[in-house]
């Protein structure tokens, strides 16, 4: 029988020991934070235990760039956070440094979101205990083990004596809801199903941001991924450095954010520079495998070709820069940086401290190959996500337009370089004014172009026409009602003013100005537009005035016929038995287009550079939408052009190419002028100081003044 004096005495020792956990368990709770940042915390407390990876206390040395990005996430200043970046970056491994951190040093409760339920049950199981593995002998190991509060074992839950408490989910409608915590944390963001529309409620940041938004400003929700999702817009142009292609996913909410890129300093010409793939260079002949191992990165200012080992020491000397934001050769930074209470991140593969720079390029020469050979984009798609960093975008024709190429094309030649601010002006070498119109639902589309000798042309203006003169009768007082082409035949009495008889300023300081030689506008589109535009033009030909716009007013229809043909001369009616149109007398003149054919031509003359021959020149003003819808279609093998879907507006394509149709009509006849004979060059499209459509600062525009009695000389004048 056991001594009692012995049990007694085991007793008390047991109970000491458990009141010493106790007030230990009690001091750790209530205990004052250390003043240290998430970083500070890691590098001071994290223990790695990866066999054949990594074995010791936490540093950032291979990933100087997490700094910013893991103390950001105890900032007050932000209430969001999305990293970008490709795999192998250490991007989700944040997450246990700020768990820890708040667990230890600031106590709140989080909840982690898996992609889907059996990722959230896998992720419990085994990475979140991988992370509390160490040696025995790990003195900051075992403080992070003895957080966890004993006797609390679940799956999904995770309880901390210092009384925080984190919450393992997944994002479903149901677990977004209805929670309220101050951290929240999305793993992967953009390979969760259904992302931007979680059972139609919205996406899952700003579901999940919700949950955060009763404590303001100690609030924090935080996602990270590798891009998952194609641009939506091919030919999108940045409208600020820093931001990203128009796509779903995560950086859609990079954009939204303050955009923070991160940045390299040549170590030969201290020129900053964007680590990004289009900076590598390797040889064009031999196996993939050898073209790899010569990879290089180029400095995109003095042309140095840095090898990989030079990767470490300018990651160690790089920085986050913000959208607006430059770093000066003497390290300051100056600018107007990005405002916004998202702090975003986005880093490419060359800088990712876990990735070769022969890997990364042997990967993509690998998936280029097979695309070539077989049409495959699953090799390539990966690369690009994973790998690079970079949201897909299927690779383009060698001969492509791109909107980037056009707009570098740009000159100036007066008038400004904004487009809201524009003055529209007459280029030197423009002979002659050509005005097409589109018709859409509220409006009508303009643009005129000018065209030089041997088919040279340029945007001379764009705009719309979106307010008509009709006011409503019950409120005479309200603005002017919006433009209804298809309903609204007085409507379309605007193109005379607006359009036709409309005069352009001179780019020589003269004051003259110059008349539009033609006009032609789409007959086509909703019910009740094709009927309008005849009456319209039969409006024309009626003119008490005598001006008779009709001769310089063409109706166009656009049409993928098979012959060669540009345009041909027809009218309505013939061989029509449009029922609609019988209330009109006699024939209404249109120019039936080719419009692949047409298109074609137009591609040619967008994909020349410079030199003699027709070309397309684009001045400093234009916006970048004018760019993007140049290279709005693409020419389908079978089908002839079309505008793939979703891939915005087409308006400037269509009405560039009907401007080559009207230079086409034999009243123009551009291809048949013999501008290297000047007495054979037509009156309107002589030079400006014989051009019979150039007027004086003081003279009405030839195409207002013009009488019935003096009509055939001025029509004889202009060739």
């Amino acid at each position: 029988m056991p001594d009692r004096a012995a049990l007694a005495a085991r007793s008390k020792s047991l109970t000491k020991m458990f009141l010493e956990q106790i007030i230990a368990q009690a001091a750790t709770s209530i205990r004052p934070p250390e003043n240290l940042t998430i970083s500070e915390w890691t590098e001071k407390y994290r223990y790695l235990n990866n066999p054949g990876s990594y074995v010791g206390n936490y540093n950032f040395d291979k990933t100087p760039y997490m700094r910013e990005p893991v103390d950001t996430l105890s900032s007050l200043d932000f209430t969001g956070l999305a990293f970008v970046g490709p795999a192998r970056t250490g991007k989700s491994d944040a997450f246990f440094s700020w768990m820890g951190y708040s667990a230890h040093n600031d106590p709140a409760d989080m909840i982690f979101y898996g992609m889907t339920q059996s990722r959230a049950s896998e992720w419990a199981q085994r990475d979140f205990s991988k992370n509390l593995r160490a040696k025995k002998s790990s003195e900051t190991q075992s403080l992070l083990q003895r957080l966890i509060r004993p006797g609390k074992v679940n799956i999904f839950d995770k309880h901390f004596i210092s009384g925080m408490q984190l919450m393992i989910r997944w994002p479903s409608i149901t677990e977004l809801s209805g929670k309220t915590v101050p951290r929240v944390w999305l793993e992967d963001y953009d390979r969760i199903p259904f992302v931007d529309d979680i059972e139609k409620q919205g996406n899952a940041f700003d579901l999940a941001r919700k949950r955060t938004a009763t404590y303001k400003r100690f609030g924090m929700t935080a996602c990270e991924a590798s891009p998952g999702f194609e641009i939506t817009e091919p030919n999108w142009i940045a409208s600020s450095p820093h931001e990203a292609p128009p796509t779903k996913g995560i950086l859609g909410i990079y954009n939204r954010g303050d955009r923070r890129r991160w940045y390299w300093r040549c170590p030969d010409c201290e020129e900053v520079f964007e680590p990004t793939f289009g900076l590598f260079s390797w040889p064009d002949q031999g196996e993939n495998l050898e073209r790899a191992e010569q990879t290089t990165l180029v400095c995109p200012h003095c042309g140095v070709m840095h090898p990989h080992t030079r990767k470490f020491e300018m990651n160690r000397t790089g920085r986050w820069l913000r959208d607006g934001e430059v770093w000066e050769r003497d390290g300051s930074v100056t600018g107007i940086a990005r405002r916004s209470d998202i702090a975003s991140f986005w880093m490419q593969g060359p800088a990712a401290g876990f990735q070769s720079w022969d890997g990364l390029v042997l990967s993509y020469l690998n998936a280029m190959d097979e695309y070539r050979k077989t049409g495959s984009l699953g090799p390539l798609k990966k690369t690009m996500n994973t790998d690079q960093g970079v949201p897909f975008e299927k690779p383009k024709d060698e001969m492509a337009r791109l909107p980037e190429t056009l707009k570098s094309r740009a000159e100036d030649w007066g008038g400004g370089d904004n487009y809201d601010t524009r003055k529209t002006l007459v280029p030197p070498w423009v002979r002659f004014l050509v005005a097409t119109i589109d018709v859409q639902r509220r409006s009508f589309v303009v643009q005129i172009t000018g065209f030089g000798e041997d088919g040279e042309m340029t945007v001379i203006d764009a705009f719309k026409i979106v307010y008509s003169t009709r006011r409503d009768e019950t409120h005479p007082a309200r603005p002017l009602l919006p433009i209804d082409p298809a309903a609204h035949a007085e409507d379309w009495d605007l193109i005379i003013s607006e359009v036709i008889e409309k005069t352009y300023p001179l780019a020589d300081d003269s004051g003259r100005r110059m008349a539009i030689k033609i006009t032609g506008c789409d007959s086509g589109g909703r019910d009740g537009v094709t009927p309008n535009a005849i009456k319209f033009w039969l409006k024309l030909q009626r003119d008490e005035e005598g001006r008779k716009h009709h001769q310089r007013f063409h109706l166009l229809k656009g049409d993928k016929v098979k012959d060669g043909m540009w345009e041909r001369q027809t009218s309505f009616y013939e061989g029509s038995s449009n029922s609609r149109m019988a209330f009109f007398s006699g024939k209404v003149p249109f120019q039936r287009l080719n419009s692949n054919a047409l298109k074609d031509r137009l591609n040619v003359i967008l994909m020349r550079e410079e030199g003699g021959g027709a070309r397309m020149r684009y001045p400093t003003w234009m916006s970048n939408w004018f760019f993007k819808q140049m290279c709005a279609e693409e020419r389908i093998s079978g089908k002839g052009w079309d505008k793939p879907k979703g891939d915005g507006r087409n308006e400037s394509w269509d009405l560039s190419y009907y401007s080559l149709a009207l230079c086409a009509h034999p009243e123009i006849g551009l291809h048949k002028i013999r501008w290297e004979t000047p007495e054979k060059v037509p009156a309107w499209a002589k030079p400006w100081d014989q051009n019979a459509l150039v007027i004086k600062p003081t003279d009405k525009s030839p195409m207002v003044q013009v009488a019935k009695k003096d009509f055939g000389n001025a029509l004889a004048a202009f060739g």
